[in-house]
């Protein structure tokens, strides 16, 4: 499409849009396309995607602080095992044996780890707003596309109008001349003229309808629906401009603002990951020979309880520099 037509249909379309006759035929809207065009491309179908992972994340988060429980088997064979160095008279030392067979059950329950939970379901959260968001930048992009086919299709509509009525009034004033040539009023060049301004027409009309069915082809391809040539392209409806409307709300300015809050989800929870850490725990088990006494050499049970502290107090910087890097991100 020629930028002439462009700046012609803009200019002529008040003028002529009220006396041009309508094209008959099926009526299809800019909001129709839009809906369209969304609903089928593959990326509409993400947003299903990123909410069920959004929501196992956020499952897998909420149950950090359950109790894990750890069942743990061992069967081995050593070449050498402990002994005494001496025979004590009247007793025999026992021997341990070298095989050993041990199965046990390992019971963990935290109780302080910096309210990493919160903080682990906030970061899952910001994540998943940021990817539903990049599905709507995505999709906003595909109206643009529509935008451009539609309105381009449209303004070319407009002006065939004006060249089907052009050339309905360029017809009607050659059969006046023609009739006035016939009967010596005029001279035969002034039919010539208007003879080629009908042919000029005529050529522009060829143009045109080339351009609009190129630009429909192309629209039919985004709704996977066919568009004849015959379809009335309905003019969208113009609101008033108001204040709010000067602001720019694009989907990008949302996206921008959730890649922050992710961004700050992640240093709320890297900022915890060299807090110390307090865990109950509870191993108990069957074994031959007793883990905790050499000398019972049956099988036999056993049982160990306690409190674990875990603080990672020298990490030479490096979760220092993890946050200095996200604060860089988060500038970017």
């Amino acid at each position: 499409m020629k930028p002439g037509y462009l700046t012609n249909g803009l200019v002529l379309l008040a003028l002529f849009l009220l006396e041009a006759p309508l094209v008959q035929g099926q009526k299809l809207s800019l909001k129709q396309c839009y809906e369209v065009a969304q609903e089928l491309s593959p990326v509409s179908k993400q947003k299903l995607y990123y909410a069920s992972i959004a929501h196992l994340r956020d499952k897998n988060a909420s149950k950090l602080n359950y109790p894990s429980l750890q069942l743990n088997g061992l069967s081995s064979y050593q070449s050498d095992v402990f002994s005494l160095p001496f025979s004590a008279p009247n007793m025999e030392n026992p021997e341990i044996p070298k095989d050993r067979y041990q199965l046990a059950l390992s019971l963990n329950q935290r109780i302080y780890d910096g309210n990493q939970v919160k903080r682990t379901r906030d970061a899952a959260l910001a994540e998943a707003k940021v990817n539903e968001q990049q599905v709507a930048v995505t999709l906003y992009q595909i109206k643009e596309v529509i935008n451009h086919l539609f309105l381009g299709a449209l303004i070319i509509q407009e002006n065939e109008k004006i060249l089907d009525t052009l050339k309905v009034t360029l017809t009607k004033q050659l059969n006046e001349v023609e009739s006035r040539v016939r009967n010596g009023v005029l001279l035969a060049s002034n039919a010539n003229i208007l003879k080629k301004e009908i042919l000029t027409t005529e050529q522009q009309l060829i143009e045109v309808r080339n351009n609009k069915k190129a630009l429909l082809q192309m629209l039919a391809g985004w709704i996977e629906k066919e568009i004849p040539s015959t379809t009335l392209l309905e003019t969208p409806i113009l609101e008033p401009i108001s204040s709010e409307a000067l602001v720019i709300n694009r989907p990008e300015m949302m996206l921008f603002k959730f890649q922050a809050q992710r961004i700050e989800a992640d240093q709320s929870l890297l900022a915890i990951k060299n807090y110390p850490k307090i865990s109950a725990f509870v191993n108990g088990g069957i074994s031959r020979p007793n883990p905790y006494n050499f000398f019972r050499t049956d099988l036999s049970g056993y049982y160990l309880a306690g409190f674990k502290l875990q603080w990672n107090f020298l990490d030479w910087g490096r979760n220092k520099n993890d946050l200095k890097v996200l604060d860089l991100q988060k500038k970017l």
